[in-house]
Order: structure tokens, then sequence, then C-alpha cells
């Protein structure tokens, strides 16, 4: 090879070497779901084979604007997010669904990426008890209905705790359906998964499931929308007892399983199991409900 042609090969790799490195543009505006521009969104391009930099981010003009320069090529998740509104991906199409990859070009310039927001649902209400005085500092839970496992259970979403007149208000809810239950002594004592899933139990109160019922089969679900609140969800609170379940496996030498019959929110963590390897069996603390046992 001689000297000119390496010179000219040598010009040609640095010309390759600086077209793959020219960096990007990507330009767009963010608008609420009615059309109006959000200002003050920090917009966010997210490299999606983690190499650095690994990610770019902004904040909206005004008018709902945004620009970022510099990009180095590939693809990204573009993320817009705010206050009062729920997180969106662009490309997204329903709430908490994943967005779609936008692809970058060396010296591609992305005029039009468009992402509208949607703001959250609200539920609220008060917990009550027989005599109608609040109680303070009980757990308010919004649930939703997914599977795992091959099994439906009642996932629990957000939770909050009812302040001293008794009021909740469950916010930044994605547009859904969510069941709602109410556990009355959750600041006194930790947290215990039984069998009916997800009923606490203490001092003969257990979960109550909205409308009002310990079994979660029983629940009737809240459509939420995007911005819409749900007010007067409220409940009150009953003592109910609770039960032993106990028995015997002649012969001893087994383990009992307590497995609650329920299509809802019979969830794997809400398996009680126990032994019958020397005597008898005692499940205590066992809230309503029809059970399954397994020896």
């Amino acid at each position: 090879m001689t000297i000119l042609r390496i010179i000219v090969f040598a010009l040609w790799t640095q010309l390759g070497v600086a077209a793959a490195q020219t960096p990007a543009t990507v330009r767009g505006m963010i608008r609420a779901a009615s059309g109006q521009p959000v200002g003050s969104a920090t917009v966010e391009l997210k490299r999606i084979d983690g190499t650095p930099p690994q990610s770019y981010s902004t904040t909206t003009a005004g008018d709902g604007t945004f620009l970022v320069p510099n990009v180095r090529p590939g693809e990204y998740r573009v993320a817009a997010s705010a206050a009062g509104y729920l997180r969106t991906e662009y490309g997204q199409r329903r709430a908490g669904d994943p967005g779609v990859v936008l692809s970058l070009s060396p010296g591609q310039n992305a005029e039009d990426v468009q992402i509208p927001m949607a703001m959250p649902g609200v539920i609220t209400g008060r917990v009550v008890d027989s005599d109608g005085d609040p109680l303070g500092g009980a757990q308010v839970r919004a649930l939703s209905r997914t599977y795992k496992d091959g099994q439906r259970i009642l996932k629990v979403v957000k939770s909050v705790n009812t302040n001293d007149l008794g009021e909740y208000r469950l916010f930044g809810l994605v547009p859904g359906a969510y069941f709602l239950s109410v556990d009355a002594f959750s600041n006194n004592s930790p947290l215990r998964i039984l069998p009916t899933g997800d009923l606490v139990i203490k001092n003969d109160f257990v979960t109550i499931y909205y409308p009002g019922s310990a079994d979660p089969r029983a629940a009737t679900s809240l459509d939420v929308s995007a911005g819409s609140t749900s007010g007067g969800v409220d409940f009150t609170i009953l003592p109910m007892k609770s039960h032993h379940v106990r028995g015997n496996v002649p012969g001893g030498g087994a383990n009992v399983t307590l497995a609650p019959l329920d299509p809802v929110a019979g969830a794997s963590s809400s398996l009680r199991k126990t032994n019958a390897i020397t005597g008898p069996f005692d499940f205590d603390e066992v809230a309503p409900g029809p059970y399954l046992v397994i020896a």
C-alpha cells in the first residue's frame, strides 16, 4: 500500500468514526391528556443497553416543549414526570404499560416526540368503629387483581394510614379497578399474613374489604378514572371472632397445611403450615372463610 493510499484510508476511517459519533437531537412536547401543555416536567432519555452515558434529562418550558441536544446515537426509552401527573413513557398506550423504544441514528434530529400525561385518580373516605367514632392509624389499602403462579390474587398497590379524624386519602392511582381493605390496628402490631389471603387479626378485629365483608370474595371493586376523585368510601369496623382449626393425624409424622379456598386472594403467601409429627395440630387466629386442610 502506497503512502497516498494509507493517508486516504486513514482519512476515510476518521470520517467514518466521526460520522458514527455525530450526536442526535431530540425535541418534543409534553401535554396533559386534556391538551394543556405541562411546564416544568422532567424528561429523561434512558439508554436501554446500559452503556454510558446511560441517560440524559431536561425540563420542559412553560409551553411544554423540550430539547435534548448532543445525544449519543442508540436506542432509548423516553419518560416524562411532573407533579400531579402519572409518570408516562413515550408511545405508552395505557397507564402502567411500557412505552416504545426511540431509535436515534447519528446526526438525527427527532423533532416530534409527543408524550400526553394523565392525572392520577384518588379515593377518599373515613374509618369509624361501631359507635361512629373515628379510628386513627388504621391502614387502608388499594388492591388490584393479578395472577401469581397461576392463581388469582389481590396485590397491594398503595396503602395509607388514617389521620386522627379517621380520614384517609389514597392518591396517585393509575386508572383501573381497585379493591379496598382496612386493618384497624396496623400501627399497634406487625402485619401478619393469614389464611384468607391478606387478613390481619388483632384483638378480634379482622381486615375488612369494601363495602364491609371479611371475605375478599365478597369485595366490590371501584373504578378509578384519570383525574377523578372517588369520595365517601367509608368503613365501619366491627369486632369479629377468629377461630381455631384443630385436629390430629393418626400415627403422626405429617406436615399439615391450611389453604384458603379463595379464587381471588388465595396467594401462596397466605398458606399456613404446621406439623403433626408427634401429636395434634392447632391453627389459631383463623379468619372466617372456607379452607382446605392437607396432611
